[in-house]
């Protein structure tokens, strides 16, 4: 990717590319984002996406933490001992009584991109930590790059150049000498 795009997306998502700076031992970011100039919009759609929820991840723990109050939290215990299911919902209340009552660590709350790289004809988005909505946006981030051309960005599909995999338009696909990828059954 040019380090023009490169720059403009470290600097809209400072937090999730934070890790840009650091050696390869602990972030290949240093190596910048390993595609072409076409995947552009869909690496910044996933970066806006992935900001957006750890945004609302941690408003939504600023919000319970204001509202915090122990009868919320032991909703039914004046109902007796009724059943083990009881037992356990109070188990679990507590556990979250106690996780909220701890500071706040936003540090550990983001989540960091360790790599952005093509690999066999795809995108590949690689991080630290993340939750399943985080590693769904991923997946479809990585599925729309298969039909997307690394070079432009238009519509493309999978072609190879020996045992090289990429995903290009007719146009770049025919000035790089590649030819359609037809799966072998």
């Amino acid at each position: 990717m040019k380090a023009k795009l490169e720059k403009e997306l470290i600097n809209n998502y400072q937090e999730l590319y934070i890790d840009h700076t650091r050696p390869p031992s602990e972030s290949l970011m240093c190596f910048g984002f390993e595609c072409g100039d076409g995947w552009y919009d869909i690496v910044d759609a996933l970066s806006k996406c992935i900001s957006n929820h750890v945004k609302s991840q941690i408003e939504r723990e600023i919000f319970l933490r204001q509202r915090l109050k122990f009868s919320d939290v032991f909703l039914g215990w004046n109902w007796g001992w009724h059943s083990w299911r009881w037992y356990k919902d109070v188990w679990r209340n507590i556990k979250e009584y106690m996780r909220l009552r701890k500071p706040l660590d936003i540090d550990s709350m983001q989540i960091r991109a360790i790599q952005v790289k093509e690999k066999l004809g795809g995108l590949r988005f690689y991080t630290g930590r993340a939750d399943d909505e985080v590693f769904g946006m991923i997946w479809m981030a990585e599925e729309m790059s298969y039909v997307t051309c690394e070079e432009c960005g238009r519509s493309g599909s999978l072609h190879h150049h020996g045992h090289w995999l990429k995903t290009l338009c007719m146009v770049h696909a025919k000035k790089s000498g590649y030819e359609k990828y037809v799966e072998r059954e």
